[in-house]
């Protein structure tokens, strides 16, 4: 029921408490009450989705969830492999994203390390593929970008 959802949400989050970010890999994660909305939207809207370089949103779906067992994490880091729906991921080489999974996602999420345009591309090369062709039927993109003001 919708209760333990909320049940779920009111919890600490236990990526957040176990996963450290790693510079090198460029992580930084959200702050949980932007986990819990996105996480949320998500669920709301989602019934496959492929997480691009958003660890810290997939591994906080619940667990036991239809949507955390349909969907993916596409990712770098080692740390994840033992997941059954990581996929490893390196958003500059999209073409090794397996066959088997292009256009089987109705929603993708992305986070790109940084905001270029070169970087973008890359990423919407990986949502086309992952997403259904556009003709047959609904896709969505969720992109997070962060502003970093200039001092």
């Amino acid at each position: 029921g919708n209760s333990e959802k909320e049940t779920a949400m009111s919890k600490k989050n236990r990526f957040l408490l176990r996963t450290k970010e790693e510079a090198d890999l460029n992580q930084y994660w959200y702050s949980k009450s932007t986990i819990e909305a996105m996480v949320k939207e998500v669920t709301a809207e989602a019934k496959k989705c492929a997480f691009l370089s958003t660890p810290s949103v997939y591994f906080s779906l619940p667990k036991d969830s239809k949507l955390r067992s349909n969907s993916k994490v596409f990712d770098l880091d080692p740390r994840f492999k033992k997941d059954p729906g990581f996929v490893e991921y390196n958003f500059n080489e999209p073409s090794k994203i397996p066959k088997e999974l292009h256009h089987q996602f109705d929603y993708v999420v992305i986070d790109p390390p940084f905001v270029v345009e070169k970087v973008l591309a890359l990423y919407a090369q990986a949502a086309e593929m992952l997403l259904p062709e556009v003709s047959h039927s609904r896709q969505q993109l969720f992109i997070v970008t962060l502003s970093i003001s200039e001092k």
